[in-house]
């Protein structure tokens, strides 16, 4: 549809506004630039469209898809919003509308999210603007990137489609002159169908965030993540899966989530997007969701008329240097600016353009000649004078090496980049990706490990594949919380195997801390819990284990069962494993271990109190899948 003059006016002044007064129609800026040159022509202006033959040229197109407006002619933010399939730069170049195009498909209903300079943009376009279906064209718009002649975060944008219930995509891009491009594709998540209103009582879900060291494999090393979520400790949902926490995770990034991760908002939180080294720590430890600026440092005297605001222009007096403020420390009065263009000097002022501040510049500026960037620290493994940092960046380049990076807060604290950085290749979800039964994890993300089955597959800080052992749990129910004595350890045949192993040396002295075994401990042994050590008078004694290595387990019993200094216990003595074997505490009692083998288990259960029952003896099987006996409670009453 052709442009509706009735939309639009342009003052003597050159002032171009968007009025709507007409079929409300957007146009590209090839029908903006005919419709300029068509008023031009006019012998004489009239009504609202203040231009003819005796103003200057009102706009020069270098393509279809490029215009630029020439002095005193403008649009303003308002206009740009009704201009699109292409750029239109004014002032001279120092102020752009770049084009944006966004192709490919998602989900009905979708409302795109444009992020710039770490900040979500505004929403006129819904769930589309200026659509072309027949090229897969989903939005058209103009984005501003340039004013006050410095760019807005060197023109880069990042366009997302978070909505819930649907797979969340994301796309990175420069913009500049005329139009560039973006692609979204999104499909229903038929792994997160649960509504936003009930993820919203979810409570069963918490991360630890920052450096965290995890062994999900269960190699005995650990390896290293940048977060540690857990499952457990609320009451929704009841009985709480690995894919509920892929759907809440989802629910803190959707679009307009108020949910803060790592000190963001969620919808602005992506992950790590890049490593480095670091060495010359000074000033206070770098911590978990710290901000550091690299750039131009300026070290101000006294600010008067500020304070100066972060994303605002600044200017120099003697050597006309621009650029944007990166952080600015009101206390220690500093900045850190990412320079555009100039040097900046010392003894000059500096100038906010949008709050009024001023100071001078009191030493030689250091830092960056040009560009700059601010980051989100995600995890750090500080080792003093030097360590790693993994980060999100906010906005600007990632740093090169020998970089000095300020702690954005107060500029006290300072790094040195050490070497190369090293990129990393996001998710669009937090967690990655769930199979309804199982999670690819994201680059960097732990997960408690017993919330993990053989089937989820996690990358550590190195981006190594790590996939959890099998852990399968053999549960005993029917038990009567206080009364039942339970008890379960390696079948042989019908009966308990008391010789599992049996002692390599003999026990003679108190407070013994490990005992050998004649042979390896199975790997399907629980990590820590208890073993029956039979002692020279025939005794079962209950030895409680906090580790085990190869054919040792580390005692870590304090009451009395330790002591072997006046019964003694011979080499040779029969031990075995009780995986269960304590006083019930609630209906059912259980065990978890790596699965190495179908294992043969004897169960025993008795109650000789209150309402006593008949011993309950059974065998049963730690299998593939885990394993489970329901005691039987005949009455002995």
């Amino acid at each position: 549809m052709a442009l509706d003059a009735s939309d639009w006016t342009v003052s003597a002044g050159g002032d171009i506004r968007w009025t709507g007064a007409g079929t409300a129609t957007n146009v590209t800026v090839l029908e903006m630039h005919r419709f300029l040159q068509d008023l031009a022509d006019d012998a004489v202006a009239s009504g609202d469209d203040l231009l003819d033959i005796t103003d200057v040229t009102p706009s020069d197109r270098a393509t279809d898809n490029i215009v630029a407006l020439l002095p005193p002619y403008n649009i303003d933010d308002t206009a740009a919003q009704h201009i699109f399939d292409g750029s239109v730069s004014q002032d001279g170049g120092d102020t752009l509308y770049s084009g944006l195009v966004v192709v490919g498909s998602v989900e009905a209903g979708t409302q795109l999210q444009i992020v710039q300079d770490n900040a979500v943009l505004p929403s006129y376009w819904g769930t589309g603007l200026n659509e072309d279906a027949t090229q897969n064209i989903l939005l058209r718009v103009m984005i501003k990137t340039r004013e006050g002649g410095v760019d807005v975060d060197g023109k880069r944008v990042r366009v997302r489609a978070s909505e819930l219930g649907d797979t969340y995509a994301e796309f990175s891009a420069t913009l500049g002159s005329g139009n560039s491009t973006a692609a979204i594709f999104t499909g229903a998540d038929l792994n997160n169908q649960t509504s936003a209103a009930a993820l919203a009582n979810y409570d069963q879900f918490n991360n630890v965030e920052g450096y965290q060291q995890i062994d999900i494999n269960a190699d005995g090393s650990d390896e290293d993540y940048y977060a540690k979520w857990s499952i457990g400790g609320g009451t929704t949902p009841n009985v709480p899966s690995i894919n509920d926490l892929y759907e809440y995770t989802k629910y803190i990034q959707r679009r307009g989530s108020a949910t803060t991760v790592y000190g963001i908002a969620g919808e602005l939180f992506r992950g790590v997007t890049a490593q480095w080294d670091y060495d010359a720590e000074s000033g206070a430890a770098p911590a978990t969701t710290d901000k550091h600026s690299w750039g131009t440092f300026l070290d101000l005297g006294t600010i008067s008329s500020g304070p100066y605001t972060v994303g605002e222009i600044v200017t120099g007096g003697t050597s006309n240097a621009k650029g944007r403020v990166l952080s600015a420390d009101a206390t220690n009065e500093s900045l850190v600016v990412y320079t555009e263009s100039g040097t900046w000097q010392i003894s000059e002022t500096v100038t906010g353009a949008s709050s009024g501040a001023s100071a001078t510049t009191s030493s030689s500026p250091v830092g960056q000649a040009v560009g700059g960037g601010e980051s989100l620290l995600l995890a750090v493994d500080d080792n003093g004078s030097d360590g790693t940092f993994w980060v999100q960046l906010l906005r600007g380049n990632n740093p090169a090496n020998d970089v000095v990076l300020y702690k954005s807060s107060d500029h006290t604290a300072t790094v040195t980049v050490d070497g190369t950085v090293t990129g990393r290749t996001l998710s669009p979800s937090l967690l990655g990706t769930s199979t309804g039964s199982s999670v690819i994890g994201g680059f960097g993300v732990g997960i408690e490990p017993t919330a993990l089955t053989a089937q989820d597959q996690l990358f550590d800080l190195t981006n190594t594949l790590r996939v959890p052992p099998n852990n399968v749990t053999f549960v005993v129910s029917g038990l009567v919380s206080g009364e039942d004595r339970v008890l379960v350890g390696p079948a042989d045949g019908d009966s308990l195997k008391v010789d599992q192993f049996t002692t390599v040396s003999a026990l003679t002295t108190d407070n013994i801390t490990s005992v050998q075994m004649n042979t390896s401990i199975p790997t399907d042994t629980p990590s820590t819990g208890t073993i029956r050590l039979f002692d020279n008078d025939g005794i079962a004694r209950r030895l409680d284990y906090s580790s085990y290595s190869a054919d040792t387990f580390t005692i870590s019993s304090t009451n009395g069962n330790e002591d072997f200094g006046t019964v003694n216990a011979d080499a040779g003595s029969n031990v075995f494993i009780s995986y269960i074997d304590k006083l019930a505490s609630g209906p059912s009692e259980s065990f978890t271990g790596v699965y190495l083998s179908d294992r043969a288990l004897f169960i025993r259960v008795r109650d000789g109190g209150g309402t006593p029952i008949k011993t309950f003896e059974t065998t049963g099987t730690l299998g593939l899948a885990g394993g489970s006996s329901t005691a039987i409670r005949t009455s002995d009453a």
